[in-house]
């Protein structure tokens, strides 16, 4: 947390789960299989970590009601409207069924956004989330809204 005596840690997460993986691997610029067997050799302090420039945004678009109870089967639009290169969804509470895609899960679709300021990549997510469509759909409006820490985040 940013406090106004700096950065305090409430809880450290050491698990990766879907919006965190889903931020690190399309930053990751080396190769991912070479960076996993590094990890396995013993190489991993040498390894040659390097990461796009830029920023990026992912925002979880998940259905009404979660995480408590909500409905699925409600039809996706608006996925192949997405024409921006530089935005990627991943599916993650989403199944086929009769040649769409429909809701099966409370955490639906992640946009992942990425540009060259943070104030882009957050407009660039925000617009793909505005084109893409279900019922019930929510996700929070305050991604990567926070005031800018006094200092900066490095690997």
């Amino acid at each position: 947390m940013l406090t106004p005596k700096g950065v305090k840690t409430l809880e450290y997460n050491a698990r990766l789960g879907d919006p965190e993986t889903e931020i690190i691997l399309p930053a990751l610029k080396s190769s991912l299989l070479s960076l996993i067997l590094a990890c396995f050799d013993g190489s991993l302090a040498d390894f040659p970590l390097e990461l796009h420039d830029g920023y990026f945004v992912d925002v979880v678009l998940a259905s009404g009601g979660y995480p408590k109870k909500y409905e699925k089967g409600f039809v996706i639009t608006g996925l192949d409207d997405l024409q921006d290169e530089a935005v990627s969804i991943f599916h993650a509470g989403t199944k086929k069924q009769d040649n769409q895609i429909v809701t099966a899960g409370g955490r639906v679709l992640n946009v992942v956004a990425h540009a060259e300021t943070l104030e882009q990549a957050i407009e660039k997510a925000y617009k793909a989330v505005e084109n893409i469509h279900f019922e019930g759909k929510y996700c929070r409006t305050d991604i990567a809204q926070r005031p800018k820490a006094d200092f900066e985040f490095q690997i």
